[in-house]
């Protein structure tokens, strides 16, 4: 695994976190599991949305073309972290 890559699956783990790291006042576990796999879809699908899976140009070479693929997973998994942790927070959650 590059190092790229392990960093973005450290923010991604500290920025999302699991349901029961997220607090609303009134919300027990079963709302807080509800809204979280809400904003994880709703995170998912927006950072697909900007950086969309896409084939790539063997013409490229191998390493070329996973060297791209590697950079669009670090730039998706950072924005749907970054989307999932603003959905909650629109949702009145601290963390």
């Amino acid at each position: 695994m590059s190092r790229k890559i392990a960093l973005a699956l450290v923010v991604v783990a500290g920025c999302t976190g699991a349901a029961g790291d997220w607090k609303k006042a009134g919300a027990d576990e079963t709302t807080i599991a509800h809204d979280a796999a809400e904003c994880h879809e709703s995170a998912r699908n927006g950072a697909l949305r900007r950086y969309p899976y896409r084939g790539s140009s063997p013409s490229l070479g191998a390493s070329a073309v996973a060297f791209s693929q590697q950079g669009d997973d670090n730039a998706r998994a950072v924005v749907e972290a970054s989307l999932f942790n603003g959905c909650m927070k629109g949702h009145g959650y601290t963390h």
